[in-house]
Protein backbone atom coordinates (compact mmCIF):
# COMPACT_ATOMS: atom_id res chain seq x y z
CA UNK A 1 0.00 0.00 0.00
CA UNK A 2 1.31 3.43 -0.78
CA UNK A 3 2.29 5.86 1.81
CA UNK A 4 -1.15 7.88 2.60
CA UNK A 5 -0.68 11.72 1.61
CA UNK A 6 -3.02 14.26 3.53
CA UNK A 7 -3.68 18.00 2.27
CA UNK A 8 -3.22 19.97 5.23
CA UNK A 9 -4.55 23.53 5.53
CA UNK A 10 -2.37 26.27 7.19
CA UNK A 11 -2.70 27.43 10.10
CA UNK A 12 -4.03 30.70 11.36
CA UNK A 13 -2.16 32.81 14.28
CA UNK A 14 -4.24 35.23 16.03
CA UNK A 15 -4.19 36.77 19.15
CA UNK A 16 -6.33 37.05 22.20
CA UNK A 17 -6.68 40.35 23.53
CA UNK A 18 -8.25 38.88 26.87
CA UNK A 19 -7.30 36.02 28.75
CA UNK A 20 -9.90 33.08 28.15
CA UNK A 21 -12.18 36.17 26.84
CA UNK A 22 -13.40 36.20 30.33
CA UNK A 23 -15.37 33.42 30.85
CA UNK A 24 -13.60 31.65 33.24
CA UNK A 25 -16.28 30.15 36.06
CA UNK A 26 -18.55 30.18 33.00
CA UNK A 27 -20.38 28.13 30.29
CA UNK A 28 -20.81 30.48 27.47
CA UNK A 29 -19.16 33.87 26.46
CA UNK A 30 -20.52 36.82 25.06
CA UNK A 31 -17.42 38.07 23.04
CA UNK A 32 -14.34 37.53 21.73
CA UNK A 33 -11.54 38.47 19.16
CA UNK A 34 -11.33 35.52 16.92
CA UNK A 35 -13.97 37.11 14.11
CA UNK A 36 -12.23 40.79 14.08
CA UNK A 37 -9.13 40.54 15.80
CA UNK A 38 -10.51 42.87 18.48
CA UNK A 39 -12.75 42.30 21.33
CA UNK A 40 -16.49 42.22 19.66
CA UNK A 41 -20.09 41.51 21.48
CA UNK A 42 -20.39 37.77 19.36
CA UNK A 43 -23.95 38.81 18.40
CA UNK A 44 -22.44 42.04 16.60
CA UNK A 45 -20.39 39.28 14.29
CA UNK A 46 -22.00 38.42 10.37
CA UNK A 47 -19.91 35.14 11.56
CA UNK A 48 -20.84 32.19 14.39
CA UNK A 49 -18.28 32.14 16.80
CA UNK A 50 -18.45 28.84 18.99
CA UNK A 51 -16.27 29.13 22.32
CA UNK A 52 -15.52 26.33 24.74
CA UNK A 53 -15.08 28.02 27.76
CA UNK A 54 -12.24 27.53 30.46
CA UNK A 55 -14.94 26.24 32.61
CA UNK A 56 -15.74 23.70 30.08
CA UNK A 57 -12.28 22.60 29.70
CA UNK A 58 -11.97 22.33 33.39
CA UNK A 59 -15.19 20.30 34.07
CA UNK A 60 -14.80 17.89 31.37
CA UNK A 61 -10.65 17.30 32.09
CA UNK A 62 -10.17 17.98 28.44
CA UNK A 63 -6.85 16.48 27.24
CA UNK A 64 -6.59 17.43 23.52
CA UNK A 65 -8.38 19.16 20.88
CA UNK A 66 -10.97 16.53 19.75
CA UNK A 67 -12.09 16.36 23.32
CA UNK A 68 -12.85 20.10 22.47
CA UNK A 69 -14.67 19.78 19.56
CA UNK A 70 -17.43 17.71 21.31
CA UNK A 71 -18.71 20.26 22.45
CA UNK A 72 -19.13 22.68 18.85
CA UNK A 73 -22.04 21.16 16.75
CA UNK A 74 -21.22 20.04 13.24
CA UNK A 75 -17.32 19.81 14.00
CA UNK A 76 -15.89 16.31 13.99
CA UNK A 77 -12.39 13.73 13.89
CA UNK A 78 -10.91 13.43 11.14
CA UNK A 79 -7.85 11.65 10.02
CA UNK A 80 -5.44 11.81 12.64
CA UNK A 81 -2.81 10.65 10.46
CA UNK A 82 -1.93 8.54 13.81
CA UNK A 83 -2.33 11.24 15.89
CA UNK A 84 0.23 13.28 14.61
CA UNK A 85 -1.52 16.42 13.41
CA UNK A 86 -2.02 19.22 15.64
CA UNK A 87 -5.43 19.99 13.50
CA UNK A 88 -7.18 17.42 15.24
CA UNK A 89 -5.23 16.30 18.34
CA UNK A 90 -3.49 19.02 20.20
CA UNK A 91 -0.17 18.32 22.44
CA UNK A 92 0.25 19.63 25.08
CA UNK A 93 -3.51 20.55 26.41
CA UNK A 94 -2.47 21.95 29.64
CA UNK A 95 -1.38 25.22 29.18
CA UNK A 96 -4.90 26.36 26.81
CA UNK A 97 -7.05 28.49 28.39
CA UNK A 98 -10.19 27.72 26.00
CA UNK A 99 -11.24 27.65 22.77
CA UNK A 100 -12.88 29.97 19.74
CA UNK A 101 -14.61 28.26 16.74
CA UNK A 102 -15.16 30.45 13.70
CA UNK A 103 -17.66 29.25 10.70
CA UNK A 104 -18.97 30.94 8.05
CA UNK A 105 -15.29 32.57 8.46
CA UNK A 106 -13.16 33.93 5.20
CA UNK A 107 -9.27 35.15 4.82
CA UNK A 108 -10.82 38.80 4.54
CA UNK A 109 -9.90 39.83 7.87
CA UNK A 110 -8.67 36.96 10.24
CA UNK A 111 -7.96 34.07 8.42
CA UNK A 112 -8.72 31.08 6.95
CA UNK A 113 -12.09 29.37 6.97
CA UNK A 114 -13.42 27.06 9.99
CA UNK A 115 -11.09 28.73 11.97
CA UNK A 116 -10.13 26.99 15.26
CA UNK A 117 -8.06 29.47 17.62
CA UNK A 118 -6.77 28.01 20.38
CA UNK A 119 -6.40 30.77 23.30
CA UNK A 120 -3.45 30.44 25.63
CA UNK A 121 -3.67 31.24 29.33
CA UNK A 122 -2.27 34.84 29.49
CA UNK A 123 0.08 36.36 32.90
CA UNK A 124 -2.37 37.36 35.49
CA UNK A 125 -1.60 40.39 38.22
CA UNK A 126 -3.41 38.38 40.94
CA UNK A 127 -1.36 35.83 42.43
CA UNK A 128 -2.75 31.87 41.54
CA UNK A 129 -0.81 28.96 41.97
CA UNK A 130 -2.71 25.51 40.89
CA UNK A 131 -1.52 21.83 41.04
CA UNK A 132 -3.56 19.53 39.25
CA UNK A 133 -2.95 15.79 39.35
CA UNK A 134 -5.15 12.54 37.41
CA UNK A 135 -4.67 9.06 37.19
CA UNK A 136 -5.57 6.98 33.80
CA UNK A 137 -7.27 3.58 34.31
CA UNK A 138 -5.07 2.23 32.27
CA UNK A 139 -2.20 2.97 34.22
CA UNK A 140 0.16 6.27 34.71
CA UNK A 141 -1.01 9.50 34.87
CA UNK A 142 -0.53 13.91 34.66
CA UNK A 143 0.60 16.55 36.84
CA UNK A 144 0.60 19.85 36.46
CA UNK A 145 1.67 23.58 37.53
CA UNK A 146 -0.14 26.51 36.67
CA UNK A 147 1.39 29.40 38.38
CA UNK A 148 0.82 33.76 37.63
CA UNK A 149 1.28 36.57 39.10
CA UNK A 150 3.10 40.25 39.48
CA UNK A 151 6.72 40.47 39.40
CA UNK A 152 7.15 42.96 42.52
CA UNK A 153 6.11 46.21 42.46
CA UNK A 154 6.88 46.55 38.55
CA UNK A 155 3.86 46.60 35.75
CA UNK A 156 5.39 43.11 34.79
CA UNK A 157 3.54 39.45 35.57
CA UNK A 158 4.33 36.22 34.64
CA UNK A 159 2.85 32.71 33.97
CA UNK A 160 4.24 29.44 34.24
CA UNK A 161 2.43 26.04 32.90
CA UNK A 162 4.52 22.77 33.35
CA UNK A 163 2.60 19.31 32.81
CA UNK A 164 4.30 15.99 32.81
CA UNK A 165 2.17 13.37 31.73
CA UNK A 166 3.13 9.32 30.99
CA UNK A 167 0.01 7.22 30.79
CA UNK A 168 -0.01 3.74 29.60
CA UNK A 169 -1.84 3.28 26.21
CA UNK A 170 -5.75 2.24 26.09
CA UNK A 171 -4.48 -0.89 23.97
CA UNK A 172 -2.64 -3.94 24.55
CA UNK A 173 0.88 -2.07 24.51
CA UNK A 174 2.53 1.55 23.87
CA UNK A 175 2.98 4.64 25.90
CA UNK A 176 1.63 8.15 25.64
CA UNK A 177 4.06 10.58 27.06
CA UNK A 178 4.77 14.27 27.04
CA UNK A 179 6.32 16.88 29.13
CA UNK A 180 5.23 20.61 28.39
CA UNK A 181 6.80 23.67 29.94
CA UNK A 182 5.55 27.18 28.64
CA UNK A 183 6.71 30.32 30.63
CA UNK A 184 5.54 34.02 29.47
CA UNK A 185 5.56 37.53 30.80
CA UNK A 186 3.29 40.62 30.33
CA UNK A 187 3.91 44.31 30.68
CA UNK A 188 1.05 46.80 30.43
CA UNK A 189 1.78 50.64 30.68
CA UNK A 190 -0.42 53.67 30.37
CA UNK A 191 -0.59 53.48 26.50
CA UNK A 192 1.61 49.96 25.54
CA UNK A 193 0.95 46.67 26.57
CA UNK A 194 3.63 43.83 25.61
CA UNK A 195 3.74 39.93 25.84
CA UNK A 196 5.77 37.11 24.96
CA UNK A 197 4.93 33.72 25.66
CA UNK A 198 7.56 30.38 24.52
CA UNK A 199 5.99 27.01 25.04
CA UNK A 200 7.97 23.47 25.07
CA UNK A 201 6.54 20.15 24.03
CA UNK A 202 8.60 16.90 24.34
CA UNK A 203 6.29 13.97 23.39
CA UNK A 204 5.76 10.71 22.35
CA UNK A 205 2.58 8.83 21.40
CA UNK A 206 1.74 5.06 19.17
CA UNK A 207 0.84 5.42 16.31
CA UNK A 208 -2.04 3.48 15.89
CA UNK A 209 -3.92 2.38 12.29
CA UNK A 210 -6.82 1.29 14.15
CA UNK A 211 -8.61 -2.05 12.99
CA UNK A 212 -9.09 -3.46 9.57
CA UNK A 213 -12.38 -4.03 7.79
CA UNK A 214 -13.46 -7.78 6.79
CA UNK A 215 -16.37 -7.63 3.87
CA UNK A 216 -17.34 -4.24 4.49
CA UNK A 217 -17.85 -4.39 8.34
CA UNK A 218 -14.92 -4.29 11.16
CA UNK A 219 -13.08 -7.50 11.68
CA UNK A 220 -14.53 -9.39 14.96
CA UNK A 221 -11.48 -9.08 16.54
CA UNK A 222 -10.48 -8.01 19.91
CA UNK A 223 -10.64 -3.81 20.48
CA UNK A 224 -7.51 -4.71 22.91
CA UNK A 225 -5.11 -6.08 20.13
CA UNK A 226 -3.00 -3.70 17.79
CA UNK A 227 -2.36 -5.20 14.59
CA UNK A 228 1.31 -2.83 14.39
CA UNK A 229 4.38 -3.26 16.12
CA UNK A 230 5.75 -1.93 19.26
CA UNK A 231 8.52 0.11 17.64
CA UNK A 232 5.25 1.89 15.93
CA UNK A 233 5.21 5.08 17.36
CA UNK A 234 6.11 8.86 16.68
CA UNK A 235 8.74 10.87 18.68
CA UNK A 236 9.08 14.61 18.48
CA UNK A 237 9.80 18.23 19.93
CA UNK A 238 7.16 21.31 19.24
CA UNK A 239 8.03 25.18 20.05
CA UNK A 240 6.49 27.78 19.63
CA UNK A 241 6.88 31.36 20.30
CA UNK A 242 4.43 34.10 20.47
CA UNK A 243 4.89 38.08 20.51
CA UNK A 244 2.84 41.05 20.92
CA UNK A 245 2.94 45.26 21.10
CA UNK A 246 -0.15 46.95 21.29
CA UNK A 247 0.06 51.29 21.48
CA UNK A 248 -3.06 53.03 22.25
CA UNK A 249 -2.39 55.99 19.57
CA UNK A 250 -5.62 57.69 20.75
CA UNK A 251 -9.09 57.52 22.67
CA UNK A 252 -9.76 55.86 19.18
CA UNK A 253 -7.01 53.97 17.64
CA UNK A 254 -4.40 51.97 19.05
CA UNK A 255 -2.25 49.96 16.84
CA UNK A 256 -1.18 46.37 17.41
CA UNK A 257 2.28 44.13 16.14
CA UNK A 258 2.31 40.60 16.59
CA UNK A 259 4.95 38.24 16.00
CA UNK A 260 4.40 34.14 15.74
CA UNK A 261 7.09 31.07 15.26
CA UNK A 262 6.20 27.18 15.52
CA UNK A 263 7.95 24.24 15.13
CA UNK A 264 7.38 20.88 14.98
CA UNK A 265 10.08 18.31 14.46
CA UNK A 266 9.54 14.62 14.80
CA UNK A 267 10.21 10.95 13.41
CA UNK A 268 7.22 8.39 13.08
CA UNK A 269 7.72 4.45 12.33
CA UNK A 270 4.53 2.96 10.68
CA UNK A 271 3.88 -0.59 9.90
CA UNK A 272 1.83 0.29 7.72
CA UNK A 273 -1.46 -2.21 6.90
CA UNK A 274 -1.29 -3.53 3.22
CA UNK A 275 -3.23 -6.39 2.44
CA UNK A 276 -5.81 -8.55 4.24
CA UNK A 277 -6.29 -11.89 3.34
CA UNK A 278 -8.45 -14.57 5.54
CA UNK A 279 -6.93 -13.55 8.65
CA UNK A 280 -3.29 -12.68 7.54
CA UNK A 281 -2.53 -9.14 7.38
CA UNK A 282 0.43 -8.24 5.12
CA UNK A 283 1.76 -4.67 6.97
CA UNK A 284 4.76 -2.61 5.47
CA UNK A 285 7.13 -0.90 7.77
CA UNK A 286 7.60 2.90 6.80
CA UNK A 287 9.04 6.03 8.38
CA UNK A 288 9.92 9.15 8.09
CA UNK A 289 11.92 12.31 9.51
CA UNK A 290 9.72 15.66 9.50
CA UNK A 291 10.35 19.26 10.31
CA UNK A 292 7.56 21.60 10.08
CA UNK A 293 8.29 25.39 10.67
CA UNK A 294 5.95 28.55 10.50
CA UNK A 295 6.55 32.12 10.75
CA UNK A 296 3.93 34.88 10.98
CA UNK A 297 4.19 38.85 11.15
CA UNK A 298 0.55 40.43 11.74
CA UNK A 299 0.61 45.28 11.81
CA UNK A 300 -3.03 46.24 12.79
CA UNK A 301 -4.39 49.29 13.23
CA UNK A 302 -7.76 48.68 15.15
CA UNK A 303 -10.53 51.48 15.67
CA UNK A 304 -13.74 52.06 17.31
CA UNK A 305 -14.77 55.26 15.66
CA UNK A 306 -17.67 57.74 15.62
CA UNK A 307 -18.26 59.30 12.02
CA UNK A 308 -21.36 61.28 11.08
CA UNK A 309 -22.94 59.69 14.41
CA UNK A 310 -22.32 56.05 13.83
CA UNK A 311 -20.62 53.64 15.13
CA UNK A 312 -17.73 51.87 13.37
CA UNK A 313 -15.63 49.40 14.60
CA UNK A 314 -13.05 48.96 11.98
CA UNK A 315 -9.72 46.66 11.59
CA UNK A 316 -7.44 47.46 8.87
CA UNK A 317 -3.68 45.71 8.44
CA UNK A 318 -1.18 43.89 6.95
CA UNK A 319 0.51 40.22 7.47
CA UNK A 320 3.08 37.81 6.15
CA UNK A 321 3.26 34.27 6.82
CA UNK A 322 5.47 31.70 6.08
CA UNK A 323 5.20 27.85 6.01
CA UNK A 324 8.15 25.15 5.51
CA UNK A 325 6.85 21.68 5.33
CA UNK A 326 10.32 19.70 5.03
CA UNK A 327 10.37 15.55 5.09
CA UNK A 328 13.93 14.25 5.47
CA UNK A 329 14.71 10.47 5.10
CA UNK A 330 11.94 8.71 4.10
CA UNK A 331 11.88 5.19 4.78
CA UNK A 332 9.72 2.98 2.49
CA UNK A 333 10.63 -1.32 3.20
CA UNK A 334 9.97 -4.01 0.44
CA UNK A 335 6.82 -5.99 1.15
CA UNK A 336 7.58 -9.31 2.82
CA UNK A 337 6.13 -12.38 4.47
CA UNK A 338 7.80 -11.24 7.93
CA UNK A 339 4.93 -8.14 8.15
CA UNK A 340 2.30 -11.03 7.97
CA UNK A 341 0.06 -11.17 10.98
CA UNK A 342 -2.74 -13.36 12.43
CA UNK A 343 -5.46 -10.31 12.99
CA UNK A 344 -7.31 -13.38 15.44
CA UNK A 345 -3.90 -14.66 17.81
CA UNK A 346 -0.95 -11.38 16.98
CA UNK A 347 2.38 -12.31 17.69
CA UNK A 348 4.66 -9.17 17.53
CA UNK A 349 8.53 -9.09 16.46
CA UNK A 350 8.46 -10.45 13.12
CA UNK A 351 8.40 -7.24 11.60
CA UNK A 352 11.68 -5.32 11.42
CA UNK A 353 11.46 -1.08 11.96
CA UNK A 354 11.52 0.75 8.88
CA UNK A 355 15.02 1.28 7.42
CA UNK A 356 14.84 1.60 3.57
CA UNK A 357 15.86 4.62 2.37
CA UNK A 358 13.48 5.73 -0.42
CA UNK A 359 15.50 8.38 -3.02
CA UNK A 360 12.39 9.62 -4.86
CA UNK A 361 10.06 10.28 -1.65
CA UNK A 362 12.78 11.35 0.15
CA UNK A 363 13.98 15.42 1.09
CA UNK A 364 10.26 16.72 0.52
CA UNK A 365 10.15 20.28 0.81
CA UNK A 366 6.71 22.87 0.20
CA UNK A 367 7.42 26.07 1.29
CA UNK A 368 4.27 28.59 1.15
CA UNK A 369 4.73 32.40 1.06
CA UNK A 370 1.72 34.50 1.58
CA UNK A 371 1.57 38.48 2.19
CA UNK A 372 -1.81 40.66 2.64
CA UNK A 373 -3.52 43.52 3.20
CA UNK A 374 -7.18 43.42 4.68
CA UNK A 375 -9.56 45.38 5.89
CA UNK A 376 -13.10 45.19 7.98
CA UNK A 377 -15.55 47.65 9.47
CA UNK A 378 -18.36 46.65 11.64
CA UNK A 379 -20.81 49.42 10.61
CA UNK A 380 -23.73 50.25 13.33
CA UNK A 381 -26.47 51.87 11.42
CA UNK A 382 -28.59 51.55 14.08
CA UNK A 383 -29.78 49.93 17.21
CA UNK A 384 -30.60 47.28 15.24
CA UNK A 385 -29.10 47.22 12.19
CA UNK A 386 -25.25 46.58 11.57
CA UNK A 387 -23.63 46.58 8.28
CA UNK A 388 -19.96 44.43 7.84
CA UNK A 389 -18.24 45.05 4.75
CA UNK A 390 -14.19 44.26 4.32
CA UNK A 391 -11.25 42.34 2.33
CA UNK A 392 -8.05 41.05 1.62
CA UNK A 393 -5.95 40.98 -1.02
CA UNK A 394 -3.33 38.46 -1.11
CA UNK A 395 -0.29 37.74 -2.83
CA UNK A 396 1.52 34.13 -2.56
CA UNK A 397 4.74 31.97 -3.27
CA UNK A 398 4.98 28.34 -3.70
CA UNK A 399 7.55 26.30 -4.34
CA UNK A 400 7.90 22.70 -3.66
CA UNK A 401 10.69 19.87 -4.59
CA UNK A 402 11.64 16.24 -3.72
CA UNK A 403 14.09 13.49 -4.06
CA UNK A 404 17.94 12.37 -3.46
CA UNK A 405 20.52 12.41 -6.21
CA UNK A 406 19.29 11.32 -9.09
CA UNK A 407 16.09 11.07 -8.09
CA UNK A 408 15.68 15.02 -7.29
CA UNK A 409 12.47 16.25 -9.34
CA UNK A 410 11.39 19.90 -9.00
CA UNK A 411 7.61 20.40 -8.19
CA UNK A 412 5.30 23.44 -7.95
CA UNK A 413 6.95 26.89 -8.64
CA UNK A 414 4.03 29.08 -9.09
CA UNK A 415 2.75 32.60 -7.22
CA UNK A 416 -0.34 34.83 -8.14
CA UNK A 417 -2.58 37.52 -6.37
CA UNK A 418 -6.05 36.93 -4.92
CA UNK A 419 -8.93 39.66 -3.86
CA UNK A 420 -11.67 37.91 -1.28
CA UNK A 421 -14.27 40.36 -0.31
CA UNK A 422 -16.52 39.60 2.18
CA UNK A 423 -20.03 41.14 3.15
CA UNK A 424 -22.68 40.66 5.91
CA UNK A 425 -25.34 42.24 7.58
CA UNK A 426 -26.50 41.60 11.37
CA UNK A 427 -30.70 42.32 12.46
CA UNK A 428 -31.25 42.42 16.53
CA UNK A 429 -35.05 42.14 16.88
CA UNK A 430 -34.55 42.06 21.09
CA UNK A 431 -31.55 42.23 22.76
CA UNK A 432 -31.37 38.33 23.15
CA UNK A 433 -31.65 37.61 19.39
CA UNK A 434 -29.44 38.32 16.17
CA UNK A 435 -30.06 37.31 13.35
CA UNK A 436 -27.28 37.63 10.19
CA UNK A 437 -26.51 36.81 6.49
CA UNK A 438 -23.31 37.14 4.92
CA UNK A 439 -21.18 36.49 1.82
CA UNK A 440 -17.46 35.69 1.39
CA UNK A 441 -15.35 33.88 -0.60
CA UNK A 442 -12.06 31.65 0.52
CA UNK A 443 -8.70 31.15 -1.33
CA UNK A 444 -6.95 28.23 -0.38
CA UNK A 445 -3.23 27.46 -1.21
CA UNK A 446 -2.53 24.07 -0.66
CA UNK A 447 0.09 22.11 -0.62
CA UNK A 448 2.15 19.91 -3.17
CA UNK A 449 0.76 16.42 -3.77
CA UNK A 450 3.63 14.07 -2.53
CA UNK A 451 2.90 11.60 -5.61
CA UNK A 452 3.04 14.59 -8.73
CA UNK A 453 4.51 17.22 -6.36
CA UNK A 454 1.88 19.83 -8.17
CA UNK A 455 -0.18 22.07 -5.99
CA UNK A 456 -4.09 23.03 -6.38
CA UNK A 457 -5.74 25.97 -5.41
CA UNK A 458 -9.48 26.21 -4.26
CA UNK A 459 -11.63 29.19 -4.25
CA UNK A 460 -14.65 29.07 -2.31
Amino acid sequence: MAAQTVTELAPSVIQSTRDAADGSGSYTVSEGSTASKTSTQNRDEAQTVNTVTAQTLDDYQVKDLNDAMRFVSGVSQTNTLGGTKDAVIKRGFGSNDDNSILRDGVRSAIGRNQLINVISKQPQFTQSTTLTGSGYSEGGGTFGLDTTGPLGDTNLAYRLVAERSHEDYWRNYGVDEHTLIAPSIAWVGDRASFSLAYTYNDYASPFDRGTVFANGHPADISYRDRLDERWAKTVGISQSTTAKFEYQLNDAWRSRLTYGWTEDRYSLAIAQPSTLKGDTLRRIANGGHYDYESRYTALDFIGDQQLFGQRHEIVVGVDNESLDKYRGKTYRNASSTAGNLNIQDPTYGNLAEPSTVSAVQSNAENNLVTTSAYFKDNWHLNDRWILVFGGRQEHWDQYSDQGLGSSYAPGADSNGDKFLPFGGIVYQPTDNVALYANYSRSFVPNDADDASMTSSRRTL
